[in-house]
């Protein structure tokens, strides 16, 4: 097997899980409700943990949540978080999981108010890719917005770090390490001319 030199995002470390993830989804801008749905159901679940704790029981998660599929999970009830509850590897929080069927409910509301949830979260960035000076924030003026909307709208475990957090997933904030491949890759791409960058005085 041919290792993989490119540099990497300093997080990463030499986890293979990490590196996969990273290589492979994290960062990527995405426009796929399925996929936006997925990852906030593991950010919600992350609260409190480490990432790599979550990423090790994505297909756990997977499965007590219909395969992330939104429409079926909006229909479960008190039996279905019991089931979830008594999954071999499951995160055993009953708070995370009735909030995500909450939130769900939530998110399916967006959809049918926005035409998707993707055009509803990208609005707030007007289409563009956020980069920040400063590299090392957790959360920003946008994230705290979508947090505060979200809330209002009935979301909970969705604080503005944790939205943040989901933003740099799903491409809507560029923060890879500068002398990360990916991020080089972005810059030399066309994707950079829809991009805002924010100094570290805002």
């Amino acid at each position: 097997m041919i290792e993989n030199k490119k540099k990497k995002c300093s997080w990463c470390g030499n986890d293979p899980l990490l590196i996969k993830y990273h290589d492979e989804e994290w960062g990527n801008i995405n426009h796929d409700d399925k996929t936006h749905y997925a990852n906030l159901i593991m950010e919600a679940m992350q609260c409190g943990l480490s990432w790599r704790t979550v990423l090790t029981k994505r297909s756990i998660i997977r499965k007590c949540f219909a395969n992330f599929n939104y429409d079926e999970v909006a229909k479960f009830n008190e039996d279905n978080v019991n089931v979830i509850l008594e999954t071999e590897g499951m995160i055993k929080s009953k708070n995370k999981i009735k909030a995500i069927i909450d939130n769900t409910k939530v998110f399916n509301q967006i959809r049918k108010d926005f035409g998707s949830f993707d055009n509803y979260i990208w609005s707030f960035t007007k289409g563009k890719v956020l980069l920040f000076e400063d590299n090392t924030i957790t959360q920003c003026k946008t994230s705290e917005e979508i947090s505060k909307d979200l809330k209002k709208r009935g979301c909970k475990y969705i604080g503005p770090v944790v939205i943040f957090s989901h933003m740099q997933a799903m491409g809507l904030v560029q923060a890879h390490d500068h002398q990360c491949h990916k991020y080089k890759e972005f810059i030399q791409s066309s994707l950079k001319v829809n991009l805002t960058i924010i100094p570290k005085s805002s």
